[in-house]
């Protein structure tokens, strides 16, 4: 007969795996029945573990948001890293959306870590708004009144008109008719633009006498 393998946790194979730490003796037999024990040391070392710090997507829609590379610890060093993007970068990856990520972790013997990371964006930024037109020809009864959601509040606003017309404030009086736009930026430098029309009765006809000479 061959080689013989006996080993201390009962298995008979050459080689054995997937063990927990520990000392392992294993006697091998030879053909002509002479045996030699030799005993092996096993020690599990934690796997390797990762942190990350994140930076969220500041528009909604955009794709600024990061994820980089806080602590690797545990296992055996050197690490790989591969990202769910499909980059490989130790330091982190840059130019993402809002969505869900994950990095795994390898260490020098092939032990794994990850780490889970969700990447969040604000509502969209939205201008809704209610215009008043001019009732009398003229006059300066307009207005458009509007109201600011999603973004990042502490909102400011820049209007535009007809003869040059700026303003600063959320709503504003109109006069002369005409399209008016808002420019609404949020803290997050975010910004949207809005458009309205504000119309006025047509000029009121003047009456001119006619005289005739009899």
């Amino acid at each position: 007969g061959g080689t013989s393998f006996l080993w201390s946790n009962g298995a008979t194979t050459q080689n054995i795996a997937s063990l927990p730490s520990g000392n392992y003796t294993v006697a091998v037999t030879n053909a002509l029945g002479c045996t030699t024990e030799r005993t092996y040391s096993v020690l599990n070392g934690d796997g390797p573990e990762v942190t990350v710090n994140t930076t969220h997507v500041t528009c909604a829609g955009g794709s600024n948001g990061a994820i980089a590379v806080n602590t690797s610890s545990g296992g055996t060093s050197p690490y790989t890293y591969l990202w769910s993007t499909g980059s490989t970068n130790a330091l982190g990856v840059t130019g993402l959306s809002a969505g869900v990520y994950t990095l795994q972790i390898t260490d020098k013997n092939g032990c794994t870590g990850s780490v889970l990371t969700t990447l969040t964006e604000p509502d969209p930024l939205q201008v809704d708004g209610i215009t008043t037109n001019i009732n009398c020809y003229g006059s300066s009864t307009g207005a458009v009144n509007i109201n600011v959601s999603g973004g990042t509040p502490g909102y400011t606003y820049s209007w535009i008109g007809p003869g040059g017309f700026t303003a600063g404030t959320e709503d504003i009086s109109i006069r002369p008719a005409g399209a008016y736009s808002v420019e609404v930026t949020d803290s997050k430098s975010c910004s949207v633009t809005k458009n309205f029309t504000v119309t006025q009765p047509a000029a009121a006809l003047s009456a001119v006498p006619t005289v005739n000479n009899v």
